[in-house]
């Protein structure tokens, strides 16, 4: 799957954990993220049911802390593609996953400190 993927011209894969048994998703999520992909979770919220926000696997289990920072290291990267969409437009100079990641944890770091300073505190 990682060749046909990138023979498409992908780097990042979403993951619905909640259909997913943790250990499953685990070796899925390491795999690619050591690979070169963005690894990022989705939910499903695009139901009428009422489930809890909170990302977790099959079962209702909880993200373990490895997989926690791969989906914070997912969001982080979306949202320096958002900022770098927003202030160079949609044809930026790609950076490094590793470089993309850095500045998303800035952007976040910027937001709870401008926004919410009692976050940034702990």
């Amino acid at each position: 799957m990682l060749e046909v993927l990138k023979s498409r011209g992908f780097n990042s894969i979403e993951f619905i954990p909640l259909r997913n048994q943790p250990d499953v998703l685990k070796a899925y999520s390491d795999y690619f993220y050591e690979h070169g992909f963005i690894v990022s979770y989705g939910t499903e919220h695009n139901t009428s049911a009422l489930g809890p926000l909170t990302v977790s696997c099959k079962g209702e289990v909880p993200l373990e802390n490895s997989l926690m920072e791969i989906s914070f290291l997912g969001a982080a990267y979306v949202a320096a593609h958002q900022y770098l969409t927003i202030k160079e437009g949609s044809g930026y100079d790609l950076r490094s996953r590793e470089q993309m990641e850095r500045l998303g944890r800035a952007i976040f770091q910027y937001y709870f400190n401008t926004y919410n300073p009692s976050l940034s505190e702990n």
